[in-house]
């Protein structure tokens, strides 16, 4: 099976497709945590940090706009 790239993830988020938010998660959960930790400095709050993230994709994710030049990654670790 082929992977999807991030934009197909973002298109069938926004159809609420549960599979594609867990890909999203899968590709950038790791970062987005190293990421968090290295902000707040404890597990917990990281961790809060990452689950309100993707909750934001899962529910904004129609606000990213590929043709804007940005990218998934960015945007989400923004």
């Amino acid at each position: 099976m082929t992977e999807l790239s991030d934009i197909a993830l973002m298109e069938r988020i926004t159809l609420r497709h549960t599979d594609a938010l867990r890909g999203l998660y899968d590709r950038y959960g790791r970062i987005a945590f190293a990421l968090a930790y290295r902000v707040v400095g404890e597990a917990s709050a990281a961790e809060e940090v990452v689950q309100d993230a993707f909750e934001t994709v899962w529910n904004k994710g129609h606000s990213f706009d590929a043709s804007k030049g940005g990218n998934v990654r960015g945007w989400l670790l923004t």
